[in-house]
């Protein structure tokens, strides 16, 4: 597309019809999606012209802000069909910060979420609602794609008078290097595990350079990281869950971004029944193999619940799901104490 024939609209309808940068953009301006499929939409006829729907000036502001490599494209574009505005309408701060903190989540945001809890139940609840999170914190949080993976962590479901032993890993996402789609996980963790510290203490941690970290806190190597945080899910003293962050950046987790997980936390916590939140004292982690290690038990899972549903039981396949994940729960942590007491 040469410069004189570039048009901001038909450049962003070119963006647009990719539906994850599509997202990205409108998280990126504050916006919501349909607004910008409004500006580049075929345009109604006034008095035998074409008229686009006006963007606010504020609108066109965050779109060049939010397309920095293009700049110099679009702001020609702009003021050729808005000639009321100047260049310095666009200016950019003599001493731009790297990186302005985030420190509220976007009002879009809470809206998708609360209209998913009210209206949605069950699994399509839980995973539409962290799919909304996950969407606009990591968006948030790196907004420059420096290298960010979210997870989600929950409490495995104990036995009729048991504590809850084990964690679970149940899915990621992140921007490059990690995948940018949802990534089904389903690994187990506990004591060893900065998540399960989190967990059984209701508080969060954050450690700035797992390299080099010689503390007490439990840590599993990091998946092509250098700093975590991990925050917990909870409710009136109990704890169904925690958000695990993981940076390529050292001490990427400042406190206004803690905060900013702390408040995603907050929002999570309708996605969850209440006989999903534990109170601290029946949370009893026991030591777990590294995921490397539970990949041979955890490639069997479906087959074991195959195999369970033929035996002719008058189960349901969630059924036979809770119980084989009890089973490999159980097989894992006995792993995990052989492997403790050979060393």
């Amino acid at each position: 597309m040469n410069r004189e024939a570039f048009s901001w609209r038909s450049f962003l309808a070119e963006i647009i019809s990719d539906p994850q940068e599509k997202q990205r953009l409108a998280n990126a301006m504050g916006i919501n999606p349909v607004t910008l499929t409004r500006w580049v939409r075929n345009p109604a006829r006034a008095s035998g012209k074409e008229k686009y729907p006006r963007p606010q000036i504020h609108s066109l502001q965050q779109l060049v802000a939010s397309l920095p490599e293009y700049r110099e494209k679009l702001i020609p574009s702009l003021l050729q069909e808005f000639p009321e505005l100047s260049r310095e309408d666009f200016q950019l701060p003599e001493t731009p910060p790297r990186f302005v903190e985030p420190l509220s989540i976007p009002v879009i945001c809470y809206e998708t979420v609360l209209q998913a809890i009210s209206l949605l139940a069950g699994e399509l609840r839980f995973i539409t609602v962290f799919d909304h999170i996950f969407n606009y914190a990591i968006q948030q949080l790196d907004p420059e794609r420096l290298g960010l993976v979210g997870s989600l962590i929950v409490c495995t479901a104990p036995g009729s008078g048991q504590k809850v032993h084990s964690l679970r890993e149940l899915f990621r996402i992140g921007t490059r290097p990690w995948n940018t789609e949802r990534e089904e996980r389903n690994i187990y963790c506990g004591a060893e595990s900065l998540a399960g510290q989190a967990i059984s203490t209701s508080h969060h941690y954050v450690i700035e350079d797992a390299h080099a970290y010689t503390g007490w806190l439990p840590l599993r190597p990091l998946d092509r990281g250098s700093s975590i945080a991990v925050c917990p899910i909870q409710r009136t003293g109990k704890v169904a869950a925690c958000l695990s962050f993981i940076s390529t950046q050292k001490r990427f987790f400042t406190r206004d971004r803690v905060q900013l997980i702390q408040k995603y936390c907050h929002l999570a916590v309708g996605a969850f029944d209440e006989n999903q939140y534990f109170p601290l004292d029946q949370i009893e982690l026991k030591l777990l193999p590294p995921p490397e290690k539970q990949e041979p038990y955890l490639r069997l899972f479906n087959k074991r619940v195959q195999e369970l549903l033929l035996q002719g039981k008058a189960i349901t396949r969630m059924e036979a799901s809770f119980i084989v994940m009890r089973q490999l729960e159980e097989e894992l942590i006995q792993s995990a104490a052989l492997d403790e007491a050979v060393y």
